[in-house]
């Protein structure tokens, strides 16, 4: 596990597949992914949402991943609230 003592220390461990770092980027696009769920839920006629920046491009393609895994996670937490 390398020492996550800034963003560039982050970035490297992603690359490298560090556990560590991969949980940490589940837990920090955790409230984005939530965010973004709610804004289609009041506008389902947004028709793209634009994610750019720094920590966006420079996790490429970890951010997406972890983005979309929160997507999946909240669906599946969903449907566990509303039963058949």
């Amino acid at each position: 596990m390398i020492e996550l003592l800034n963003f560039s220390h982050l970035v490297e461990s992603c690359h490298h597949a560090d556990t560590f770092a991969e949980v940490v980027l589940q837990q920090v696009t955790q409230p984005l992914a939530k965010t973004i769920i709610y804004q289609l839920t009041f506008d389902p006629e947004v028709k793209k949402i634009i994610l750019v920046g720094g920590v966006v491009n420079s996790l490429h393609p970890h951010f997406y991943n972890a983005l979309i895994d929160n997507f999946n996670n909240s669906a599946a937490s969903d449907r566990d609230c509303f039963p058949n």
